[in-house]
């Protein structure tokens, strides 16, 4: 997943594209996953830490 991120934050490729080259590369999830995974806020690294 972490390849997968940096592809997209490059801007080169589609993420069907990067999903195809991801599958390539032995991922196992199908599309919707891949694509729900790209959503998800842990992945996304959008999670606030409260500072104390």
């Amino acid at each position: 997943m972490k390849w997968a991120f940096e592809q997209i934050s490059q801007g080169t490729y589609s993420v069907a594209e990067i999903w195809k080259m991801a599958k390539q590369r032995g991922l196992t999830n199908g599309v919707t996953s891949f694509r729900d995974a790209l959503k998800n806020i842990g992945y996304c690294g959008k999670i606030k830490v409260p500072s104390n």
